[in-house]
């Protein structure tokens, strides 16, 4: 499957003189650990990198390292998804560039969801949406990160990880146990979080402590 990271956003509340997908952490761009994760994801065909003119910076770096870039019109995330998503095939993996801690076995999880419910469905999906539960979310992030998404009566934050294709006719909503993997950077403080947890992992890969 094709995967599609967001990256044309403003970014604005994080209020950070960068590009939000090229802040620096642990090291390394945050958009890096994204690509990292779905490169090394083994359902994953390929990776493109969605920008928009709100993200010059971001392109030229992707550029710059062979990555497969496309442009949106910087409209809004619900019509840059669709733009993008059509642009790489009309079926994609598609991936917030805001979240660092995703992992291949999270990526993975979703896609063997996607193929299962594909193949016990007898309409077409059109979007897989994946949330978790609200409550959980709210230990890590900036209140002005949650955006509630009610489903069934009970609220739940959507992870900013979906598949759609565009040939597709419903939409399915898949709730997950939360996961740190769920944790986007909207503001300092998150910025914060994930830093720690995220340079603590890498320092114990690196040198084993």
């Amino acid at each position: 499957m094709k995967a599609v990271v967001m990256a044309g956003g403003r970014g604005s509340r994080l209020r950070v003189n960068y590009e939000k997908p090229l802040v620096p952490l642990c090291g390394k761009p945050m958009i890096e650990w994204v690509i990292e994760s779905l490169t090394m994801t083994s359902s994953v065909s390929e990776v493109y990198v969605a920008v928009s003119r709100n993200t010059p910076n971001t392109k030229r770096w992707c550029m710059s390292r062979g990555f497969n870039v496309v442009e949106t019109r910087g409209s809004g995330l619900p019509y840059d998804i669709v733009e993008a998503v059509s642009m790489v095939g009309g079926e994609a993996l598609t991936v917030m560039a805001d979240l660092p801690l995703i992992s291949p076995l999270t990526i993975e999880m979703v896609i063997e969801v996607y193929r299962d419910l594909i193949h016990h469905s007898s309409t077409k999906l059109k979007v897989l949406t994946l949330v978790t539960l609200v409550e959980e979310f709210r230990k890590y992030a900036n209140p002005s990160s949650i955006t509630p998404y009610t489903y069934l009566g009970v609220t739940f934050q959507p992870t900013g990880i979906s598949i759609f294709n565009l040939k597709g006719e419903v939409e399915v909503v898949v709730v997950a146990g939360f996961r740190r993997d769920f944790i986007n950077v909207n503001t300092i403080d998150e910025l914060r979080v994930v830093e720690r947890i995220l340079c603590s992992k890498y320092m114990e890969e690196m040198y084993g402590y």
